[in-house]
């Protein structure tokens, strides 16, 4: 029991994981909202930081796994259902933002390494090095994070639909979305388990921190090239029903010309018959015909009324 409560008391280690990884963690909390705004901030907040504070309080005395899992439960499945949008933009997004914090600690490890010349950091050592540990973690953990966050929120608000209501132009968007959505989820379950088991439970080194770093930067090269990949297909989506409803309204329109070509012909046909008649009517009035010409103005009403 005593031992157990030296580690969870270690003043070194209290104040590597409440205060530094606590900082980190309310950093990507603080990311996620506002690029996904928490449906309730109160809910939200008092939520994730005392669950965190309670895992980083536990963390000396857990199993690396079951570590990695609250680290899961914390940074993904929390937020998704904390945080406002749709299902696909909050999973994509606190996805993505797992990643993204995992960089940012692979950044921190080798920048650490390759400052101190030390692989293996524990609490006491990071005490001792404070000022490069602080170093590291601001450009790291925090830096890291910050920009490929800003990258995400620009993505987000790009490709993935605000709601579910879709409009005739916004369709590709949410169809090219909802199928790219599984992506970055299984980017995810792969990077971040393997990292999280190399860390916590191999004690990987400098090499195998630069393979795996190597990695992350690839697949988020890869994000890049296929939300820009898609956002082509969409434009091009988007022009193809622009010109089926141009092409539509053009139909429409000649349709309604050719109406009004043939009622202008029927008009000019009019006129002229009226034109004649008038004449015939004119010359039985010279002749004194008038009886002749009011008979032949009562027929001409009758076919026009069509009795």
């Amino acid at each position: 029991m005593s031992t157990l409560i030296d580690q969870l008391f270690d003043p070194a280690t209290l104040a590597v994981n409440m205060i530094g990884g606590l900082v980190i963690a309310l950093v990507l909390y603080g990311l996620l909202a506002w690029i996904l705004p928490p449906k309730s901030a109160k809910v939200f907040w008092s939520v994730e930081i005392s669950l965190t504070a309670a895992s980083l309080f536990l963390k000396p005395i857990m199993p690396s796994l079951l570590r990695i899992g609250l680290n899961i439960i914390l940074s993904v499945l929390l937020p998704v259902s904390l945080l406002s949008g749709t299902m696909l933009a909050r999973v994509v997004v606190c996805f993505l933002g797992t990643l993204a914090l995992t960089l940012g600690d692979i950044v921190a490890a080798f920048s650490w390494m390759s400052i101190t010349g030390l692989e293996v950091a524990g609490s006491d050592v990071l005490l001792e090095h404070f000022p490069v540990y602080l170093t590291v973690m601001v450009g790291g953990d925090i830096g890291v994070t910050s920009l490929i966050m800003a990258l995400v929120h620009w993505l987000k608000k790009r490709f993935l639909p605000a709601d579910s209501r879709d409009s005739a132009g916004s369709g590709a968007v949410s169809q090219w979305a909802y199928r790219y959505g599984w992506f970055p989820v299984m980017q995810f379950a792969l990077l971040f388990t393997l990292t999280g088991i190399g860390f916590d439970v191999l004690r990987w080194g400098g090499a195998s921190a630069a393979v795996v770093g190597t990695l992350f930067a690839l697949c988020l090269a890869v994000d890049v090239l296929l939300f820009v990949q898609i956002g082509r297909s969409v434009a091009q989506a988007q022009e193809e029903v622009r010109a089926a409803v141009l092409e539509e309204r053009v139909g429409d329109y000649l349709g309604r010309s050719e109406r009004v070509q043939a009622l202008l012909g029927e008009t000019a046909h009019l006129r002229h018959d009226l034109r004649n008649h008038r004449m015939v009517v004119e010359a039985l009035c010279e002749r004194g015909e008038y009886e002749r010409a009011e008979a032949y103005l009562d027929e001409f009403a009758d076919r026009l009324t069509g009795e």
